[in-house]
């Protein structure tokens, strides 16, 4: 086959990504996903306690609209999704505030610039990243680290570290959908959720539905992985040529403005 054909099909089977070995156990790193999973999960737990004073009637005009919601719903339930996705609207919006006023007041360069600033390649989901904590042990993580090898646990606490890191990365990777930590990524989320919340608005909602569930029960077998894959090489082969039309575009304006130059200098020359 020939050569572009060749590097086609590559797009259908990139090479496989290099395994990364397993950590290893430490006890400070222990530590640090303990503390990370602590502040991830935080959002979740106020979420609870917000339903817990919703349902103590600490604030009677919060509980009294959610009583509102609740009514309707039980008597038209496609409300439900129009009301999801309205607060995920509103909370991406209210998160692309944040990510504009630091834009605006921050400088490349500045020490106390956040991490999700364009141009840096950090994720962050948890505060305690932002303030650069310390999660170091010390002394104390000497001697739990002795205790844990005498009594044989170094397997075991390394499964829990590890755990615990695919956990945070999941919970962040979930954050990240909505918090502008990767404009494309939440600008193309916050679109989606647009589209859909006027489709709910004018259309019924049980096609959505329909789709998602039959998304979930499909995932895992075969035709739909088929499918993943198709789409998978074409999204990467298409984003190649997106990639290489604005190179060569760039190119070309270096040429026309190269030649432009060269005919100025030129006829100032001959004057």
């Amino acid at each position: 086959s020939s050569p572009g054909l060749g590097e086609m099909k590559s797009h259908w089977n990139p090479e496989p990504a290099p395994e990364v070995p397993e950590p290893k156990f430490q006890i400070d790193e222990l530590y640090k996903q303990v503390k990370v999973l602590m502040i991830n999960i935080r959002p979740i737990i106020n979420f609870f306690y917000a339903i817990y004073l919703v349902l103590k009637w600490d604030d009677i005009y919060y509980s009294t609209w959610i009583t509102g919601c609740f009514v309707v719903v039980c008597y038209h339930p496609w409300v439900l999704a129009i009301l999801i996705q309205g607060w995920l609207i509103y909370y991406t919006l209210t998160k692309y505030v944040a990510y504009a006023w630091k834009q605006a007041h921050y400088k490349e360069g500045d020490e106390k610039m956040p991490p999700n600033i364009p141009g840096s390649s950090h994720v962050v989901t948890a505060a305690a990243h932002e303030e650069k904590a310390d999660y170091k042990l010390g002394m104390v993580g000497g001697t739990l680290t002795m205790a844990i090898k005498a009594a044989d646990y170094v397997d075991d606490m390394r499964y829990y570290q590890n755990s615990m890191a695919a956990a945070n990365s999941g919970i962040e990777a979930i954050y990240g959908l909505f918090d502008w930590s990767s404009p494309g990524t939440s600008r193309g989320v916050l679109i989606v959720l647009c589209c859909t919340f006027v489709y709910c608005l004018f259309l019924p909602v049980h096609y959505i539905s329909l789709t998602m569930g039959l998304c979930l029960l499909f995932m895992w077998t075969s035709p739909f992985i088929f499918l993943k894959w198709m789409l998978s090489g074409f999204g990467r082969y298409l984003g190649r040529e997106k990639v290489t039309s604005a190179k060569m575009r760039g190119k070309w304006k270096n040429v026309i403005i190269g030649a432009k130059r060269l005919s100025r200098e030129m006829k100032e020359g001959k004057q």
